[in-house]
C-alpha cells in the first residue's frame, strides 16, 4: 500500500477549484510546516516552500498545482436549478448524473446533481448528440429560483463530488489527482529531505501553485518571483491505453512508469533535462516512459519564458478519465514519478 494514502485521500477530497484553494493549501501547510527553512504565500495564493542548498548561483522550481477544474453559476434556469459555465477544461458529455459539491453564499458547502431535460421530451436529434453545458443545469432541490440563489447565487463555484477509492491492482480512483498528486509527492520529497537531513544541491523552491487550470498564472507569479534557473514540474497525463485507441495516439501507458514530456502543446522541454531524467531512470532501475504524443499542456509553459529563460522538465503520472470525478491513477506510477524526481534533486543531476 502506498505510504501516507490518507493524505492523497484528504487532498482528493477537499474543495478547490481555480482560485479557491484556500483548504488545500492550510492542509499542505499544516503537512510541511516543519520541513522547510521557510513557508510564504505570495498575492494569487501560491504556497512556495524554500528548502536552502548548498549553492545559490542557481535556483530550482519544482512545481505542482493546487487547483481542479469545477464549475460557476451564472443563474438560475426559471424551475429552481442553477445554470452554470466550467472553470477548466470538461467533456460536456460525461457531466450529466454526476454530483457536485458548490460552495454557498455563506461558505457552506451544497451537494447537488448535474441534470438534463428528461431524455423523453428530447427530441430524437438532441438524442443523438452530445449536450452542450448550457443546456444543463444544477439540481440542489430548491423549489423556486429565489430558493436556489439565496443558497447558491451568481458566482458561486462548485467542483465533483466523489470518493476515493482503491481497487483492483494497485488503482485510485478520485477526483482532482490532477493536480493533488504531484502536491502529494512534493510533500513528500520534503518529508524525505528532512528524514535524511539532505542539502540540496542548491536553493530549492517547492510551488504548490493556483490557477493551473485557467490560465497557468500562478505558475507565472511563482516563476517571475523565484527567477528560477532550472524547474521541474510534476504533474498528471492524460493517457488512452484503452480497447480502439491506435498505439501511435496512446501518449502513455499505466504501469510503465512516469511519464518523461519531450513537448506539448505549450512546450518544448530541455533536451538536456530530458535525457539526463531518461538516464537517471535507467542508473535506479526506476521505470519511466516517452510521452509519445503532443497533447496537453501545463505550468511548464509558462515558467519556462519567465525571467532569461528556464529550463524545465516534467514528469507526469499516467492518469485515465482526466478531469472528471474518476480520475484513475496507479499507485505505482505514482511511486515512480516520486522515486525519479527525488534522484533528480538529490544527485543534482537537473544542473547543467
Amino acid at each position: 500500500m502506498l505510504k501516507n494514502i490518507d493524505f492523497l485521500k484528504e487532498l482528493s477530497l477537499a474543495f478547490g477549484p481555480s482560485g479557491y484553494e484556500n483548504e488545500i493549501r492550510e492542509i499542505i501547510k499544516r503537512e510541511i510546516f516543519s520541513l522547510t527553512d521557510s513557508i510564504t504565500e505570495d498575492g494569487v495564493g501560491n504556497l512556495i516552500a524554500y528548502v536552502r542548498g548548498e549553492r545559490s548561483d542557481m535556483r530550482l522550481m519544482i512545481s505542482a498545482h493546487m487547483d481542479e477544474v469545477g464549475f460557476m453559476v451564472t443563474g438560475a434556469d426559471g424551475c429552481g436549478g442553477l445554470c452554470f459555465t466550467g472553470v477548466g477544461g470538461m467533456d460536456a458529455r460525461i457531466l450529466c448524473g454526476k454530483r457536485i459539491t458548490i460552495q454557498g453564499n455563506g461558505g457552506q458547502l451544497i451537494k447537488g446533481v448535474i441534470s438534463s431535460k428528461p431524455i423523453h421530451m428530447q427530441s430524437r436529434d438532441e438524442r443523438s448528440r452530445a449536450p452542450k453545458a448550457e443546456n444543463l443545469f444544477i439540481d440542489i432541490g430548491a423549489s423556486s429560483d429565489k430558493e436556489a440563489l439565496d443558497l447558491a447565487g451568481k458566482g458561486s463555484l462548485a467542483v465533483f463530488d466523489s470518493d476515493f477509492v482503491e481497487f483492483g491492482d494497485g488503482k485510485i480512483k478520485g477526483k482532482a489527482l490532477d493536480d493533488r498528486a504531484g502536491c502529494f509527492i512534493m510533500a513528500d520529497m520534503l518529508r524525505r529531505i528532512r528524514s535524511i537531513k539532505l542539502r540540496p544541491p542548491c536553493d530549492t523552491y517547492f510551488v504548490f501553485g493556483t490557477r493551473e487550470e485557467i490560465g497557468l498564472s500562478g505558475a507565472a507569479t511563482a516563476a517571475s518571483s523565484i527567477s528560477p534557473t532550472h524547474a521541474m514540474v510534476l504533474e498528471t497525463t492524460a493517457v488512452s491505453d484503452l480497447p480502439d485507441v491506435p498505439a501511435h495516439k496512446c501518449a502513455a501507458r499505466q504501469g510503465d512508469g512516469g511519464v518523461i514530456s519531450i513537448i506539448d502543446n505549450g512546450t518544448v522541454y530541455s533536451q538536456e533535462l530530458v535525457s539526463v531524467a531518461i538516464r537517471t531512470a535507467d542508473e535506479k532501475n526506476i521505470r519511466a516512459q516517452i510521452k509519445k504524443y503532443k497533447s496537453g499542456g501545463n505550468d511548464s509553459s509558462h515558467i519556462q519564458k519567465s525571467g532569461s529563460g528556464c529550463k524545465v522538465l516534467a514528469l507526469s503520472i499516467p492518469t485515465r478519465y482526466l478531469h472528471s470525478p474518476s480520475c484513475v491513477i496507479a499507485e505505482d506510477d505514482l511511486t515512480a514519478v516520486s522515486e525519479l524526481a527525488f534522484a533528480l534533486l538529490k544527485t543534482g543531476a537537473l544542473l547543467i
